[in-house]
């Protein structure tokens, strides 16, 4: 070897003089789950997703998200590998899926077991027991869920043990357990229960048993059999905040909560009260005569917890007016804008995703704007229906676009209308704008409108443009019954949208005026009429058309009667035989049930019987000449 020659080896191959170097592929940042075309043997691309949660939960890495598409999969989905702080492993609702059904039957939903960063995200838990189970973990999220139970099972819906640490339980509908809600147990430490909606469950709604540092925030707590909240053994240190507990088990009803004792709403035992504080919460009760038992002793009001404690200074006793399961309260509950907003976990957001704001109409009586519980009474403004002014019209004439706004609030709200034809939108703090089309078609006009804290409210209608082209009326009648008729103006043509026909039915009566369409009239006698379509656009230009219609008379059945026998004089004619060139004539009107005037024809069954050689009958109206 040369001197200051260094030998280098390169990992590949050598050809022809060139070295090749491998490189490491790159980790992609999402995995895919459900679909056409899936395999569990990979690589779960968006192309070719798994099929289970399963396969993906066996091969993930820390930073990978798992997009779920719309389905159901069995569980238990058993999630064992682990994320990094920074780069957790995460399990999502995919981008566009409605519903991502996890069904357990009867066993566990999704179960982390001595793993670390971890989140689940936007998934339907359907007879869980429990739901989500979470045990000797560490970093682990639970948000944005639904959550159900077994009927026959007694689970719960999320179960925290063992030595799990920083587990999240946020914005979840826990709903319909057999058992507790959310149970933390002993061992667990720094816990994190909030704005979760937690309804008709059997057991306590957030049930804490030797679990330290537990903060329990701004959820909802209803119809539980339950207490709303129970603090068992050395369960120090925790933090309950801006909760509504409103478990009256009696609405719930006996076929489902059975005999319930005497509970408190917010219970917290004697070893689990050093370092714990209480504050900000709604704690109602109808059924029992108390509603906190701190350390074993029973307070009957906000006022006396305080007195004896020094905890609950800001709770309210009274109705939160929960109006449905997902926590939703009524405009007029005492939660509204009365939360510590600064509370351990306190969350921008509510369940459904809503900003927490300031409700303009209800005095702030808490620090800052948030609303107690789950759910925050958001800006009640609604946009109603877009209308166009006008429908349909010539290419280059210009429409106007119009939405019906709720606004109590009275914010500054925003607009945006987006008239379909490729221009940009326009945005205009008005209910209103107007646009010029330049090209021929129908066009979906899209309006947005928004508060300033983000609440959006979408609504689409559509607008016809024409070449420019006269108006020319077009008018059909018909008869439809007796005596009636039906005018149609449908076929009448014009750039512009028609906005009146006004019909003469040609018989006196009043002019009757429709947009375009059909109208209905009846005669008061049979006849021949013309009919008059005075057609108006919505450019004031007019024309007309007519159409005449014969309308006739309906057919009246009698029952059956004989009104003339020549045998027995039955219609006032009698003789034996009526003979060769005999002729009768017999009056109908005004007799046998037959009215006297009106009547055009009738209709008669007419029998010659024992004739005495080859004959014929004529019947004829009377008062004309005999036909041949």
């Amino acid at each position: 070897m040369s001197r200051g020659v260094i030998p280098l080896l390169i990992a590949g191959a050598l050809v022809a003089g060139s070295a090749t170097v491998a490189t490491a592929a790159t980790t992609p940042t999402d995995l895919f789950v459900g679909g056409a075309g899936c395999s569990n043997t990979g690589p779960g691309s968006q192309s070719t997703p798994f099929c289970t949660i399963q396969a993906a939960a066996a091969v993930v890495l820390p930073g990978q998200t798992v997009h779920v598409a719309t389905g159901e999969y069995n569980g238990p989905i058993t999630i064992t590998r682990s994320g990094e702080q920074g780069a957790p492993i995460t399990f999502v609702k995919a981008d566009g899926a409605t519903n991502v059904l996890i069904l357990p039957h009867g066993g566990v939903g999704f179960s982390v077991t001595a793993a670390h960063d971890v989140a689940i995200s936007g998934f339907q838990v359907i007879d869980g027991a429990p739901a989500v189970a979470v045990s000797d973990s560490s970093r682990i999220t639970v948000e944005h869920n639904l959550l159900t139970g077994d009927p026959t099972s007694t689970g719960g819906g999320v179960v925290v043990s063992g030595t799990s640490s920083d587990v999240t339980v946020s914005r979840n509908d826990v709903f319909g357990n057999r058992g507790d809600g959310v149970s933390v147990q002993s061992g667990v430490t720094g816990t994190t229960v909030i704005t979760n909606a937690i309804t008709d469950n059997t057991g306590t709604a957030v049930a804490v048993d030797d679990a330290p540092g537990t903060v329990i925030t701004s959820n909802t707590a209803f119809f539980n059999c339950g207490t709303g909240i129970a603090l068992t053994g050395a369960s120090t240190g925790a933090t309950i905040e801006n909760n509504i507990l409103d478990d009256d088990s009696t609405a719930a009803g006996p076929a489902f909560c059975g005999t319930v004792p005497a509970q408190s709403e917010l219970t917290v035992a004697a070893d689990a009260t050093t370092g714990t504080t209480a504050d900000y919460d709604i704690v109602f009760n109808s059924v029992n005569d108390f509603v906190y038992d701190w350390a074993g002793v029973a307070r009957t009001s906000a006022a006396t917890f305080t007195a004896a404690t020094g905890q609950g200074a800001h709770d309210i006793n009274a109705n939160p007016r929960v109006t449905s399961n997902t926590g939703q309260v009524a405009t007029t509950s005492p939660a509204i804008d009365s939360a510590d907003s600064a509370a351990p976990g306190e969350q921008t957001v509510d369940e459904l995703g809503n900003p927490r704001v300031d409700d303009p109409l209800v005095p702030n009586t808490g620090i800052g704007v948030a609303d107690r519980g789950a759910v925050e009474v958001s800006d009640p403004f609604q946009v109603g229906g877009v209308t166009m002014s006008p429908t349909k019209a010539p290419v280059g004439a210009s429409v106007t676009a119009t939405v019906d706004v709720t606004d109590p609030w009275s914010t500054a709200l925003s607009f945006s209308f987006d008239f379909g034809d490729g221009t940009a939108p326009v945005v205009t703090s008005a209910p209103s704008a107007t646009h010029t089309y330049t090209s021929v078609g129908t066009h979906t006009v899209t309006v947005t409108g928004s508060t300033p804290a983000g609440v959006r409210q979408v609504r689409t209608t559509t607008v016809q443009t024409a070449p420019v082209a006269p108006l020319v009326a077009n008018v059909r009648a018909y008869q439809t019954e007796l005596l009636g008729v039906a005018v149609n103006t449908n076929a009448s043509t014009d750039s512009w949208q028609i906005t009146d026909s006004a019909i003469d039915f040609g018989d006196g009566t009043a002019v009757q005026h429709t947009a375009i369409g059909e109208a209905s009239h009846t005669y008061a006698a049979p006849g021949r009429y013309t009919v008059t379509s005075t057609v108006t656009d919505f450019a004031g230009n007019t024309d007309v058309a007519t159409q005449q219609v014969t309308v006739a008379g309906g057919y009246s059945a009698l029952g059956p009667v004989r009104v003339l026998d020549t045998r027995d004089g039955t219609g006032g004619v009698r003789v034996a035989k009526l003979g060769a060139g005999g002729v009768v004539s017999l009056k109908l009107a005004g007799t046998h049930g037959i009215p006297a005037t009106g009547v055009r024809a009738v209709v008669l069954n007419v029998t010659a019987v024992s004739p005495t050689a080859a004959s014929f009958l004529t019947v004829y109206p009377d008062g004309t000449t005999r036909p041949v």
